[in-house]
């Protein structure tokens, strides 16, 4: 029995032994292999180079780095090396170069590709949502605008200038390029940025951005053509602190990628560097756009004397020709849909699930007059054609007076439809439990709202807004509901020297939802803002707002929305209470600073656009005058330039129309606005 034992003991100490043996040579054989990478569609791609080449002389390959907003500078190297007759024969790209080189390859023009980057505000192409897949971002909105463009159903194959997409698998830790598939599914997968992007599952790999790893692919464009021009974004940044843990993690994943980006340069000497000096622009300067291509053409002909000596087409192709055209009137239709509601129509049925912050009267410019507060929760929404529907739950906050301000749960759902780019009719239902003082009691609130913008050109902009809205609070009954119908033609316009809103209107209130007690007003208010200096950097706001009753029913009303910043604030009525019974009027002036510097956590997180202002505002009721005065304080969180959270607070003293004093303050914050 010993002996059997002791057997079965050797036997299995030989089996695990030759077991670890094999899987440290899998392990090593893994490891061996990791600076191989994976080419799909290789003989394909090359035959296509071939192609273009007649086989009669050495390719021409462009090679297009990351940088996030600094690479917009590739546009201004494309539009440059195209006038001089020099057409790439492929294109080899990572990161924010493979947006740039992929939509040109497809047929865009530089120009084309510029306006479609600034078509609208990122934020309007990008959400927050819960990391589920991996991301804290969905481009949802950038998919559907890319899909407009080029159609679902685009293939990296079907453009015309051969593209190669490089992207970095977390399961195999090789490189992958990728020169087939989808079109606009390789495109965001090309951007995959960890943390920010879920990675892109293709053909059984996880991809992340190429970008992290190497800042240029040029072993990859090296395959295949020993002419190629090295388009680059990529500085030190010398005033960088490393003092918080984001930015030091940030510079130390940039050590290995400079590491490797030098081995390459020594290694291939003879390719054309264009070094598009860019290193004064931040990663996430995508409003800047404009000026960083502007640099990318500059720098590219300081390169003229290396490019003259390459071949030059003369012009793009007849097929590339026929796609701008087509792109044109494309692009015109997603301009006017940014332009009038900051929309883009899905053409497939669309879900999203998405992080969502709102604020009702941000900045003072929405028609909600009833509801004021902020809700932070989960949105789930459906998307297709010019139909759009969510429902949502989270967190609601009033943020009218920070010191007595409620906390309770909100239900939301939203129905949106745009028979027209021009035309939009909404329906909103909030139901809101657990206020203070409420117990079990919900407040719900409606709001019906038609939008029309007949005239919308250049920065001037007029619309006609109808809203229909009802607030029944029923923990307490002794301050009943409310409706109110408003009808309003506004103006938003930038004259250069400063911005202009304007409004006039009508409104009709009542006591319940069967219009008992009504009231009719008519209102007007403006808000001009004007700089001081050249540098846009000293500012005056100045406002009015003028609320009339036309047939003295009863006590004029303040709302929310208003921006009068007070403490007497009646959460139960919706509005802020007032004895006037034939005019509240409204004005005010700030004096404030753009501050000239932005703080970034390493570059990926910048807080930008802050301004201080100190305002003062009169409140006149009838004969009765008032005042509210202080600090104004303005921000913007920006994540990696493609989501951006803005903050307004608001502190300062009230003396009241009733002769009292008063501490007040305000906050106000969005996440769509």
């Amino acid at each position: 029995m010993k002996k059997c034992i002791v057997l079965l003991l050797l036997f299995l100490l030989a089996f695990s032994s030759v077991f670890a043996e094999a899987s440290d040579n899998t392990f090593l054989d893994e490891i061996f292999l990791s600076d191989i990478p994976i080419t799909y569609g290789d003989e394909a791609f090359r035959a296509r180079i071939l192609e273009k080449t007649k086989g009669e002389r050495d390719p021409i390959g462009l090679v297009l780095t990351g940088g996030s907003a600094r690479a917009c500078a590739h546009i201004g190297v494309l539009k440059y090396l195209e006038e001089q007759g020099i057409i790439p024969d492929f294109i080899v790209s990572n990161s924010m170069g493979s947006i740039i080189g992929m939509l040109y390859a497809a047929g865009l023009k530089a120009e084309q590709i510029e306006e479609v980057l600034l078509a609208a505000d990122l934020s309007t192409l990008f959400s927050f949502t819960f990391p589920i897949d991996g991301g804290i971002l969905v481009p949802t909105g950038f998919r559907t605008m890319i899909e407009s463009l080029v159609g679902a159903d685009f293939n990296l194959e079907d453009t015309d200038i051969p593209v190669m997409v490089v992207n970095d698998d977390l399961i195999t830790k090789r490189e992958v390029r990728i020169t087939e598939g989808n079109f606009t599914d390789i495109l965001i997968g090309s951007f995959a940025l960890p943390v920010y992007f879920a990675p892109f599952e293709y053909k059984g790999h996880l991809l992340v951005d190429g970008g992290v790893i190497s800042l240029a692919p040029l072993d990859a464009a090296y395959e295949y053509s020993d002419t190629i021009i090295l388009s680059s974004t990529f500085y030190d940044q010398e005033d960088m602190e490393l003092i918080n843990p984001v930015t030091v993690l940030n510079a130390s994943f940039d050590i290995g990628k400079r590491q490797n980006i030098a081995k390459d340069m020594k290694k291939y000497k003879n390719f054309i560097w264009i070094r598009c000096a860019v290193e004064n622009y931040s990663f996430m300067a995508f409003n800047r756009a404009i000026d960083i291509a502007k640099i990318g053409y500059s720098s590219a002909a300081l390169a003229s004397d290396e490019l003259s000596t390459l071949y030059k087409a003369g012009e793009v192709s007849d097929s590339m020709k026929k796609t701008r055209e087509e792109i044109f009137p494309k692009i015109s239709k997603i301009n006017k849909s940014l332009t009038y509601f900051d929309r883009i129509e899905a053409a497939d049925p669309t879900l999203m699930l998405a992080i969502n912050v709102k604020n009702m009267n941000f900045e003072g410019k929405s028609d909600y007059y009833l509801k004021q507060s902020a809700v932070l929760g989960l949105d789930y929404s459906f998307l297709y054609g010019p139909a759009e529907m969510g429902v949502g739950s989270g967190i609601g906050f009033d943020t009218s007076d920070l010191c007595d301000s409620t906390v309770f749960w909100s239900f939301n759902s939203y129905i949106g439809y745009y028979p027209f780019d021009n035309f939009r009719m909404t329906g909103e239902i909030y139901i809101d439990m657990f206020r203070k003082n409420a117990s079990f009691m919900p407040t719900i609130y409606f709001r019906e709202g038609i939008d029309y913008i007949p005239f919308s050109i250049d920065r001037h902009k007029i619309s006609l807004n109808q809203t229909m809205e009802y607030y029944n609070d029923y923990a307490d009954k002794e301050k009943g509901s409310s409706s109110l119908f408003s009808s309003s033609i506004k103006y938003n316009g930038d004259f250069g020297f400063g911005d202009l809103y304007a409004s006039v209107g009508y409104l009709l209130t009542a006591t319940s939802i069967i219009w008992e007690e009504p009231a009719n007003f008519l209102q007007a208010s403006a808000l001009l803002r004007t700089y001081c200096d050249s540098r846009n950097s000293i500012y005056i706001d100045t406002r009015a707002l003028s609320r009339i009753s036309l047939d003295k029913a009863g006590r004029v009303p303040l709302f929310f929305s208003d921006e009068y910043t007070t403490s007497t604030i009646d959460y139960g009525s919706r509005q802020i209470y007032t004895n006037a019974k034939y005019h509240n009027t409204i004005v005010g002036v700030e004096f404030g600073y753009d501050l000239p510097h932005s703080f970034t956590f390493g570059e990926f997180v910048t807080i930008e656009d802050s301004e201080a202002g100190v305002y003062f505002d009169m409140l006149i009721q009838d004969k009765a005058v008032g005042f509210s005065t202080g600090l104004d304080l303005q921000t913007k969180i920006s994540m990696i330039g493609l989501v951006n959270i803005p903050f307004r607070i608001k502190i300062g003293y009230e003396y009241t129309v009733e002769k009292k004093h008063a501490f007040v303050s305000s906050l106000a914050f969005s996440l769509k606005y």
